[in-house]
């Protein structure tokens, strides 16, 4: 199950007098391909500002373990690969 930290935000304190405000929202867990992308485009800007060595955008997929996702909820992960 994941599990998010709370942060105690000041001036929010309508969110917490007001809990229905919660019933508008959907969260959920998931990883799909704009996650890939993401850190792809990432990359992409660090490489072009020299703000790493390297010169190629590394293959995010070779660090997810697919199997591990699969066998904890496989609807949530749409990553092609």
């Amino acid at each position: 199950m994941a599990r998010a930290k709370t942060w105690g935000w000041e001036g929010l304190d309508h969110v917490t007098t007001h809990p229905d405000i919660w019933d508008n929202f959907v969260f959920e867990v998931s990883l799909d391909q704009s996650f890939v992308s993401t850190l792809e485009d990432a990359a992409r800007w660090a490489i072009k500002n020299r703000l790493v060595d390297g010169v190629v955008v590394p293959n995010f997929l070779d660090y997810i373990y697919f199997d591990a996702l699969r066998g904890v909820k496989p609807e949530a992960v749409s990553i092609l690969h």
